[in-house]
Order: structure tokens, then sequence, then C-alpha cells
């Protein structure tokens, strides 16, 4: 008996021991996890964006939502307190429009396509109307693009509410699924101007723009009081590239789609790279 008593002893030491790993493991592992999902990704959002690529699959049925305000930019390049104007848009496999109302955003545009998205998260920082200078700022929470298959919606689903084929319904499939929040800044890349140089004549042909995005995790919509308001981590990666391509304007249908007429909205030329 003596013997045993001390088997269970030692047994239940190295189990505390353990025990006491065990949340420090897990903890690494979803680091891991996390760190390899948005290193994937952010090379595949960057080279949808640089490339123009208004076809992708991935954008449409891994964006939750995009929020783009403009805000008026000081003599001194520094930005208004109050947004000229704000507005929200949304895909079909993110139907929470409630979110973005509680926000402030008036009620969210449905996106139909990946040109949409790829011209709103192109959209340039820095845009001079008339005699007045705006900044535009945008961000999108995005789900993982290389996440687990078990995290991705299945189609078709009726609406927000039906089950899809495996019997779980969209929400249900995609509440735990990793989100981020990612912040795309274009900016037009300056030229010593030189009479006559090839660089010049190179900028002015193909108009270089520096493309950056800025990603934080996780992110998430808590309740706070009557408002629910926008948390991120405190996890950010920022990618960065020089883009050689001329922006074309957005098709005049998907303009008017989203509202946005006369704001400029682009995305590049894939074929001019």
């Amino acid at each position: 008996m003596t013997e045993l008593a001390l088997c269970i002893a030692v047994v239940s030491v190295a189990l505390v021991a353990i025990i006491g790993v065990l949340p420090t493991g897990l903890n690494v592992q979803r680091q891991n996890r996390e760190d390899t999902i948005v290193t994937e990704d952010g090379k595949v959002l960057l080279n949808a964006l640089r490339t123009g690529s208004v076809s992708s699959a991935n954008l449409l049925t891994n964006f939750d939502f995009i929020l783009w305000e403009r805000y008026p930019v000081n003599n001194l390049g520094q930005p208004g307190a109050t947004p000229t104007f704000r507005r929200s848009y949304r895909t079909e496999l993110w139907n929470d429009s409630a979110k973005l109302t509680a926000l402030g955003y008036s009620s969210p545009i449905l996106l139909t396509n990946a040109a949409q998205i790829v011209a709103l998260m192109t959209a340039p920082r820095y845009v001079t109307v008339g005699n007045s200078d705006f900044q535009n700022v945008v961000r999108a929470q995005v789900r993982a693009i290389s996440g687990a298959l078990t995290e991705k919606p299945i189609a078709p689903f009726p609406n927000g509410a039906g089950a899809g084929p495996d019997g779980l319904t969209l929400d249900q499939r995609t509440e735990f699924s990793f989100r981020y929040l990612v912040t795309p800044e274009l900016t037009p890349v300056a030229i010593a101007p030189e009479a006559n140089s090839l660089s010049q004549a190179v900028a002015t042909a193909q108009q270089i723009h520096e493309l950056s995005l800025t990603i934080q995790w996780p992110v998430a919509l808590r309740f706070d009081q009557t408002v629910e308001k926008l948390r991120v981590g405190h996890n950010r990666r920022v990618y960065r590239t020089q883009v050689f391509g001329q922006l074309m304007d957005l098709d005049s249908q998907d303009v008017g789609h989203l509202g946005a007429a006369g704001l400029g909205l682009k995305h590049f030329t894939p074929n001019s790279l």
C-alpha cells in the first residue's frame, strides 16, 4: 500500500505539471496557426489587389463587410474629425446588418462581385475634388481564406437562417472562424521630375503606386452598453509592394450599385502590369 501511495503521488505531481503547461502549449499552437493564416492570406490579398483580380472567388466568399469613410484634409494634410460620408458594404454570406448600423453606418449595400471589393480596397488614400482634399479610410473584416475547411461556408444556403447540405446554418459554420481586419492604403510614388527622363516617362505611363495592407487580429464586435463597437487585438502585420500598373475606372453599373458616382473608384488593369 505504501508503494502504491507513492506511485499515485508521483503520477499526481506529473499530471499537475502537464496540466500547468497545457494552456501555454495550446496558446502557442493558436498563435502559430493565426500567424500562418495571416502570412498566407496577406500574400493572396496583396496579389489580388495589385493584379486587379476582379474574378477572384475567394474575395466574395471570405469578406464579411467593408467600411468606407472619407474625411476632409486641411492645408497641413491633417484629416478632420468628422467624415463627409460613411458607407458600409457586406457580402451575401454575412448578413448581420444590425452590427454595422450600431456602429453608426447606414444599412449596408450588398456586394455582388469581386470587382466591387477590389475597387473599394484600392481606393486612393488621398483624393482631390475641386479645390478640396480628402482622405479615404477603408477597413474590411475578412474570414481566413486559407483556414480550415470546417470554417468555410457551404452553398447553397437558402437564407441566413437556412441549413446547408451538412445540416449547419451559415451562422453556425462561420461563428468561430478566424477573422482579421484589413486596412489598405494606396498612394502614388513621387518621381523626381527630370525633363525627357526615362524614369519620368515610365512613371507617367505606368502610374507607379505603393500599396500597403495592415492586418490586425483577432477582430470581434462586442456589446458595450447600447452600442456595439469594433474591437481589434494587438497582433499586427503590414505588407507593402509597389504596383506598376494603370488604374482603370470601375464599371459604371458597379459604381451605381455602390452609390459611388464621382468618388473615383478604380482598380488596377491586370494586363498593364
